[in-house]
């Protein structure tokens, strides 16, 4: 009961953290991607590699989406420049796995410790907003610490030997769970933090949590399809844009994982072990170079998928007034 306690109280520390610091991300950088958003958004590859560093910074892409929708009926960003900026948002959204790839254990506990004083005593709400950065940061570091711990005792038990057994020999089971964790946590970086997690404690190899983070791409657009019924207009083409760009990055890489497993041909996984040995770290890696590929195959398709989706989903009444008037 204790090895379960920990376990739960480790996944709860990290979700509490991913939204701490993602809420504390968006206070910070929010306006500032509010105003560059309607600055560098011409040409192109300006819109790009703003995308790039606002996805580093905030860490949000259903924030960005929101910020670029509310841009869009006013005439400060077109749908189709929305669209480059959410190309390069989901490459710089990538640095979350790098960092928690690391192992500072002991560090956890003064970072956790010291912001969380840190936050009792600051009135500035600039040095809150960053102090609370740091503390949601600590917080998923010490959850996966929880919940390693919680899990280790486990790894002696036959039942959960096998159970680790049969998710090693079904590779589908792998990718299904991370769809169906993708749905429940409605974000794809929640479930590859998680995952990363169980590597660095030895408990998930790096193929599983490459499998395991491919699933959570289609599961997280699974969601994210779903509330985007509810839409219309240009948000709509924006929700529709990023569910396609999970869809097209998890669909390749799954479809490279099996050629390289069958056919034995060196493609992702042979290349991500040649650039580190640490599971993790892999996992990292994989996730930075399935939105890379993702985004490369956009920008070469952008003009025909941006006027795709402005067919499909037209601005709505009051988006297409306010645009004429400007």
């Amino acid at each position: 009961m204790l090895s379960l306690g920990f376990l739960l109280l480790g996944i709860g520390l990290l979700l509490t953290g991913i939204n701490t610091l993602s809420d504390a991300l968006k206070r910070i950088g929010s306006r500032e991607f509010f105003v560059l958003a309607s600055r560098y958004i011409s040409p192109r590859w300006k819109a790009l590699l703003l995308g790039v560093g606002a996805g580093a910074a905030l860490q949000s892409t259903s924030a960005a989406m929101f910020i670029l929708a509310s841009l869009i009926p006013a005439g400060s960003v077109t749908a189709s420049q929305a669209i480059s900026i959410l190309t390069g948002f989901s490459v710089g959204n990538c640095l979350m796995p790098f960092l928690i790839s690391f192992k500072i254990r002991t560090g956890v506990f003064f970072l956790v410790g010291v912001s969380s004083i840190l936050l009792h005593f600051a009135k500035d709400e600039r040095l809150r907003n960053v102090v609370s950065a740091a503390f949601g940061l600590g917080l998923i570091f010490l959850g996966i610490e929880m919940m390693l711990d919680g899990v280790r005792p486990l790894r002696a038990e036959p039942w959960f030997s096998r159970v680790l057994a049969v998710a090693s020999d079904w590779h589908g089971l792998n990718i299904a769970v991370g769809a169906a964790l993708g749905f429940l946590l409605q974000s794809s970086t929640a479930v590859v933090v998680v995952a990363i997690g169980l590597a660095k404690g030895g408990i998930l190899s790096g193929e599983e949590v490459l499998l395991i983070m491919y699933g959570a791409a289609l599961g997280s657009t699974a969601f994210k399809a779903f509330l985007g019924a509810a839409l219309s207009g240009s948000a709509r083409q924006l929700v529709r844009f990023v569910n396609l760009f999970n869809v097209t990055g998890a669909v390749l890489f799954i479809l490279l994982y099996y050629i390289e497993l069958y056919l034995r041909v060196p493609l992702v996984m042979d290349l991500i072990a040649r650039i580190s040995p640490e599971p993790a770290l892999q996992a990292a890696w994989a996730f930075l170079l399935l939105n890379v590929a993702a985004a490369l195959i956009f920008i070469v398709i952008h003009d025909p998928i941006a006027t795709l989706l402005g067919r499909q989903f037209p601005p709505a009444a009051d988006e297409a007034h306010c645009q004429r008037l400007n």
